[in-house]
Formats: structure tokens, sequence, C-alpha cells
């Protein structure tokens, strides 16, 4: 199965109320972006979808670990990462675009595809600065570089 459909939720077909979809996120999706320096991870996502009419708000929340390189010595370590965010589909002819903020999908359209947002999602979750714990960056790279 293609990594993107994975994370897709239904939209044509419901009726106006709530839904809740739940994810799990592996490998699978960071191998899918390119040029990503995250290349392992495991995250739940939960969506809870309001569909109204022509559209739909999602509420979404992720939260698991990433595998990304050390700032400092380049080793891979292991980050939390939790974030809360909002999307909206809307759902008309014309502008088919994701910016962001609003998923726009044509009426042909049978469900929306959230793998590059929980994407996104995920790598705004993580901070600007990653480093080790204090103690866990390679002993041997730190007095290579001379970080001590």
């Amino acid at each position: 199965m293609e990594a993107a459909k994975r994370y897709a939720v239904p939209v044509k077909g419901l009726k106006n109320g709530r839904y809740e979809f739940t994810f799990k996120v592996g490998s699978e999706l960071f191998a899918a972006e390119e040029c990503s320096e995250i290349k392992e991870g495991e995250c739940d996502v939960r969506v809870e979808m309001e569909r109204v009419s022509s559209a739909a708000n999602l509420t979404v929340h992720i939260e698991g670990y990433v595998l990304v390189p050390c700032d400092r010595c380049l080793e891979e370590y292991r980050q939390e990462v939790e974030y809360d965010g909002e999307l909206s589909i809307v759902i008309r002819d014309g502008e088919t675009d994701y910016d962001g903020e609003t998923l726009w999908l044509s009426p042909a359209d049978e469900e929306a595809d959230l793998g590059h947002y929980i994407y996104e999602s995920i790598v705004l979750a993580l901070p600007l600065s990653r480093v080790h714990p204090e103690g866990g960056c390679d002993p041997e790279m730190i007095a290579h570089i001379g970080f001590e």
C-alpha cells in the first residue's frame, strides 16, 4: 500500500457530524518524504473531524518519537514529539492545493490524504536545537570537535 494512502480519511459520503480516526505512523511515512532527516520513528495520530456541508474541520493530535541526528555529535537519538493542530478541508471545484491550513478537495475526491500534513506537523514539533540529553553524545566525537 502506498504510504500516503495509509493516512487518508474519507470525505465523500460522510454525513454531517463528528468522526474520529487513528493512525500509527512509522518509518514508511518518513521514507516517502524526499530529503527527510527523519528516517525512523513511531507516532500515534488521532484525528477528530467535524463534517459540515462541503467542508470539514479537523483537530489533530500527534504523540510519539522520532530518531534524528544530534546537532553536536551527529549520532541519532530518540526525540519525543507532541503536536496539536487544526486543518480545514474545503470541498469545491477550483483550487485544489494544500496551503498548510486548508486542504482543498474536488467534489470527485473520495478521501483526504493527510500524510504530508502529518509529516510536516511532526517536523514542526521538533525542537530547534536537537541534541542528546546531557552526557548522551558520543564522547569520541565531542573530543574530536573540541566541544568539551
